[in-house]
């Protein structure tokens, strides 16, 4: 059976990552690896889980970022891909139910049971599930990004997210997925979760903040040209995987070296894309110091 790595960005609000740790250790085989990417100035201890590692990256901002650094340390050819939010109560049968649907679709997630109205029930291949949400905005449809996955053959197509999008990172991989011939998105039909932090309380940045770059992100997608369903990550040009690999394993810290050449790296990568739509203020704003 295909191993399962399964990302947990955290920057902060992390008071909801104790429980959630405990029930992932509870309910996870063996073919589970869990990895808590902590990349804020607030630092989470490492619980000393089996299975379950707490690497630091330093403050270098944005989901997108914390995420691609654990599949580039950890992803093999054949893994299932998965990303957690850090404030979720998760479903019991989580790794079960991932596995099961993994056989029918390309990817898929959990319902957040408050965050609104289930979506239509659908049979595929023997299986009820639920169909993606649709996103107005990107025209296409996607799956919610609180706690979602990639099966292996569509993880090693799309590799990683797409940096640019520094929120609606899910319709990233949505619309990246929608370009690729057979590729199907769909829900659990009789798992959900709930998110514990209502709304953006507890967030790094403010409200205010993060609706700024869910705005700033949904621009972005109607300005860029044709881009690769493939997209790589600054993690390539900071260090090899087997060093990303070991600082997990390690449950190490990101050299000070390190962090400053992926903040530089990525201000880069984000100045590029928003100062031509006018978005050049936000930038400066992510990157200002905690």
């Amino acid at each position: 059976m295909n191993r399962m790595i399964v990302c947990i960005p955290c920057r902060g609000r992390s008071q909801f990552l104790p429980s959630l740790l405990e029930k992932l250790s509870q309910t996870k085989t063996d073919r589970s690896t869990i990895i808590v990417v902590s990349n804020g100035s607030e630092r989470f201890a490492d619980p000393g889980l089996d299975g379950i590692y707490v690497v630091h990256i330093g403050n270098v901002p944005t989901i997108a970022v914390a995420v691609n650094f654990c599949w580039y340390a950890m992803a093999t050819p054949g893994c299932i891909l998965v990303k957690i939010d850090n404030d979720m109560d998760i479903p019991e049968k989580w790794e079960q139910t991932i596995y099961e649907n993994s056989r029918v679709v390309s990817a898929g997630g959990f319902l957040i049971q408050n965050l609104g109205a289930l979506t239509p029930l659908i049979s595929l291949g023997g299986q009820t599930l639920r169909e993606a949400y649709m996103s107005e905005t990107w025209g296409m449809p996607f799956i919610y990004g609180g706690f979602n996955w990639l099966g292996p053959a569509l993880a090693d197509i799309l590799k990683y997210h797409d940096e640019r999008f520094i929120r609606s990172s899910d319709g990233d991989l949505g619309e990246r997925m929608s370009r690729v011939p057979g590729a199907i998105a769909a829900y659990s039909a009789d798992q959900m979760c709930v998110h514990l932090s209502p709304s953006f309380e507890s967030s790094t940045e403010s409200e205010s903040m993060v609706r700024d770059m869910y705005e700033a992100s949904d621009r972005l997608i109607k300005v860029l040209p044709p881009r690769d369903i493939e997209q790589p990550t600054i993690w390539q040009h900071c260090l090899s995987r087997e060093e990303a690999a070991n600082l997990v394993r390690s449950r190490g810290t990101l050299s000070i070296d390190m962090e400053l050449k992926a903040r530089r790296l990525l201000r880069e990568k984000l100045e590029v894309a928003y100062e031509p739509i006018g978005w050049k203020g936000m930038v400066e704003c992510i990157f200002r110091d905690l």
